[in-house]
């Protein structure tokens, strides 16, 4: 279910890197070819192409069948996807001359067990061991200071993130979708945690931020289900939104006491203020929740994927909640919204499968796009009179919803019987009457209102 609501989403809104969008899988592009590919003064070795002075390796056939390959040493370079989907090789061994790794170099040689760069290497490029499945092992350059984008993403027999020796940055999404590594702790002189880190590192359970660390990009660790607590030093000055998204056994977030951005309350991730709210842990195990008063920002996904909670109280103060911000709350029954919400922003309450009882106060202005797609069990909402606009696909597989009210028009419309499957409504587009036609829902009298 919630698969059709990303794929709903996505069409309509393309947001980018937000709660919606960006899902963080492995990098599939293919490679361009190089551009000395086919010309006639290449040198071809046993099915390997160079180029015509044997300085750089273009191309390594992915249909060829050894296990292991000695790259000869007058090369100083590997091209830009040179070895890119070859199912066979088990090992490479780079020489001493070699200097410049290309960008998807080594993409998707799902066999590669491990691989040594030697430290003449200056450059490697992104992704250039992504979706080599069978990794177990790397060793980088004794010089080198980065991780480079996508490095490792979705190297799944990855068991630790190798860090080279002088490391001082991470890329976006280097260890993304590595299944099976369990601990980090990321070396001193580390600032900054990219966007997608760790996404998808589904056996993580144990993160170590050094004190050099000042920001946690968004997404960073977005579904990294078996970590239980993070533990935020105090030099933290900022945490991206998503940043630990759908960590669904995660009970605690900690942080260090002197921070002067944020705090936690009783495992709340808070601003240093308490006006925004950015994490309730999926993990938590309570089943209500009133959130206090001093709160005025719920947080993009602030408690999605908690799958305990089946009450919440949203008091006066909040003035909006944001995208995806309640999302596959599976066990949450019943809600009650207060008048200061301007907007309930899009997918806010999206999956929520259990959802049967929504109380909004007179005040709420906008519903947003997919705010309560897929809420199965919910079979009648009154909206009160000031709402002016609601979202595409806002009440979009809501299989059991017979009956939409506004507070101040005797009219009201059914919604389709069990089974109706549009996904995609744009009520903001046409006036209630086309709506109706557009959509088999019919009002028992006609209701002048733009949304």
């Amino acid at each position: 279910m919630r698969f059709l609501i990303s794929i709903i989403f996505l069409a309509l809104s393309l947001l980018a890197p937000s709660c919606r969008g960006k899902n963080g899988t492995a990098p599939q592009n293919v490679p361009e070819p190089a551009e000395n590919a086919a010309r006639p003064d290449s040198l071809f070795i046993d099915s390997v192409e160079f180029s015509a002075d044997g300085r750089i390796l273009v191309s390594y056939p992915a249909e060829k069948p050894e296990w292991n390959y000695l790259v000869p040493s007058s090369v100083v370079e590997i091209a830009d996807g040179a070895f890119f989907g070859n199912g066979h090789l088990r090992s490479v061994v780079l020489p001493y001359s070699l200097k410049k790794v290309g960008s998807r170099a080594f993409m998707d040689c799902a066999s590669l067990e491990s691989i040594e760069f030697p430290d003449s290497v200056e450059e490697i490029g992104e992704e250039a061991l992504a979706g080599c499945s069978s990794l177990s092992g790397c060793v980088f350059p004794s010089g080198f200071r980065i991780v480079p984008d996508g490095m490792f993403a979705g190297c799944s027999s990855l068991a630790s993130a190798p860090f080279p020796p002088a490391l001082d940055e991470i890329g976006r999404a280097s260890f993304s979708l590595c299944t099976s590594i369990r601990s980090v702790s990321l070396p001193d002189g580390i600032r900054r945690i990219p966007e997608k880190s760790f996404l998808g590192c589904t056996s993580l359970s144990s993160v170590r931020f050094p004190p050099s660390v000042t920001e946690i990009a968004p997404y960073a660790f977005d579904s990294c289900v078996s970590l239980s607590e993070v533990r935020i030093p105090k030099t933290v000055s900022e945490i991206g939104e998503c940043a630990f998204r759908k960590c669904s056994g995660l009970r605690t977030v900690i942080v260090e006491p002197g921070n002067p951005s944020y705090r936690s309350d009783d495992g709340i991730l808070l601003s240093k203020n308490g006006a925004r709210l950015f994490v309730y842990p999926p993990g938590k195990k309570a089943e209500s929740f009133s959130i206090p008063i001093f709160v005025t920002s719920i947080e993009p996904s602030a408690f999605a994927g908690n799958g305990n909670l089946k009450t919440v109280s949203i008091p006066a103060g909040v003035e909006e909640i944001s995208y995806d911000a309640f999302a596959d709350c599976v066990s949450l029954s019943s809600v009650s919204v207060s008048g200061s919400v301007e907007r309930i922003c899009a997918g806010a309450f999206s999956g929520c499968t259990s959802l049967s009882s929504v109380k909004i106060a007179e005040g709420v202005s906008e519903i947003g796009a997919l705010s309560f797609a897929a809420c199965e069990n919910l079979a009648e909402i009154s909206l009160p009179s000031s709402v002016k606009k609601i979202g595409s696909g806002a009440f979009s597989l809501c299989r059991s919803l017979s009956a939409l009210s506004f507070a101040e028009k005797k009219g009201w419309f059914y919604a389709p019987p069990p089974g109706y499957n549009r996904t995609e409504i744009e009520p903001s587009l046409l006036s209630a009457e086309n709506f109706s036609r557009e959509d088999g829902i019919f009002f028992s009298e006609p209701v002048e209102r733009d949304f």
